[in-house]
This record gives C-alpha cells, structure tokens and sequence, in this order.
C-alpha cells in the first residue's frame, strides 16, 4: 500500500461539522483562539468574548492556546485529534475493503489505543535486500499510551499468531514479553491474551526527545506521526534499526 504524509493534512481542532452558523467559540468551547483570515491569510486573536460572536467559515485555521500543565487534563481532546488525523492516514491507502477502527481502553478509556487493520507496507526491504510480503496487508496494533501526550510510545503490541507477527519482528528487529518502559500501566494483561510487546521508538531516530506541541498537534510529535513512522520502518527497517 502506497500512503501519503500526515504533514499534507491539516487538524485545527476537532473533527466536527462547520456550516455557516457554527461559531468559533463552538471549536474552541469558548476559549479564547488563534485564527487565520480565509481571505488573506492573515493570523489574528480572537478573546473569550469574540469566539462566540465569529463565524468558523471564516477562517482557515483555527487553533486554541494551552498551556503545559494542562496538558494532562485536555488528553482526552488530544486524543480525538489524533484519532482524526489516524482515520485520515488509513483514507491515503483506500482500503474500503477492511474495517477500520480505534478502541481506547484503560482507566478512563486513555492507558491504551488499539488500531483495528493497521494498514502494512506492500512488503518489508529487508537489509540483505530480500522482500518480505505482508499478508493480508493490515494488522492490529495495541499501543499504551498511559503516559501521552507528555510521554510518547516506546512499542508496540503484536498478537504473536498473526500471520504477520514474524515479519514485524523481523522489521522491528527484537521482541520481549512485557514492555519495560511502562511507568503508570501494566501490560501483564495484554501479555496473558496472546499479545507481544515489540520495541519501537522512533525519537531516537529523528531527534531524541518527543516534542509534543499543544497547539497544533502535527507540528510537533504526534501519535498519528508514530504510525506513520511505523509504516516507514516496516517499509525500510534499516532506517530505523540500530
């Protein structure tokens, strides 16, 4: 499957309907905003007071101000922009054929994200420069995310009778049996229903430390820019293996 880069789509705030009577504040749930004029281009500020009288089809972005210490308590916005930008990965490929779903799940539904039909690379170019296909191309994929957005993924879970398990091990290049990482969750029970915990961090490949931007998630490190490094190394492990 050929895909496109979640940098070429865009998230303001949340995926929701914007006719020509939603107003800013809407987007916003009345905090103040950043937006950017449709007309000019122009960015401009709007308070408390002028998000509930401003149209959204105005502008063309529109992004609200957070502050660090609040970034645990808008975790379950976060999410929901994630899953938009997800949902937008999974539409480049086409696959009408397979069902695609997100489940989080844990206290307060947010410890872990489960991606139903993943979608996989057409094959794996292994550093010997053997192709290893994927069949089917798409698989389910567990993530913990108890500590997001300040901490991202450190791996991923595989359920080990896949059919495509070894070949993600393969790409991935080690397996253990619990991830080790885990500071606020345990994995145990994903362990003892049959799923395998693979090491994937892509932050130490790109620059070191997750950087994640509150005010717009694409223009910082995201979980929807972890899978799609994801499929990048399942793509070209090389790229990615120490």
């Amino acid at each position: 499957m050929a895909q496109q880069s979640i940098k070429n789509m865009r998230v303001n705030l949340l995926p929701q309907s914007v006719d020509s009577s939603t107003k800013v504040s809407t987007l916003t749930r009345g905090k103040p905003a950043q937006v950017q004029r449709e007309s000019d281009g122009q960015w401009t500020i709007l308070s408390a007071e002028q998000v509930k009288s401003e149209n959204a089809v105005k502008y063309d972005q529109i992004q609200t101000y957070q502050r660090p210490v609040s970034l645990a308590a808008s975790k379950a916005r976060f999410l929901e922009q994630e899953i938009y930008l997800i949902d937008g990965f999974y539409e480049t490929f086409g696959s009408s054929h397979v069902t695609r779903e997100f489940l989080l799940g844990g206290e307060h539904q947010g410890e872990w994200i489960q991606l139903i039909n993943f979608p996989l690379p057409d094959y794996c170019l292994l550093p010997t420069g053997e192709k290893v296909y994927f069949n089917p191309d798409y698989e389910n994929i567990t993530v913990v995310i108890a500590d997001y957005p300040n901490y991202g993924p450190n791996g991923i879970h595989i359920m080990e009778n896949s059919a495509n398990f070894q070949k993600i091990q393969y790409a991935l290049g080690h397996i253990y049996d619990k991830a080790l990482y885990d500071r606020k969750f345990s994995t145990q029970h994903l362990v003892n229903t049959g799923w395998k915990w693979l090491c994937f961090r892509y932050d130490e490949h790109v620059h070191k430390k997750w950087n994640f931007n509150p005010h717009d998630i694409t223009q910082g490190d995201c979980l929807a820019g972890y899978f799609e490094h994801l499929f990048r190394a399942l793509s070209q492990p090389a790229l990615y293996q120490h």
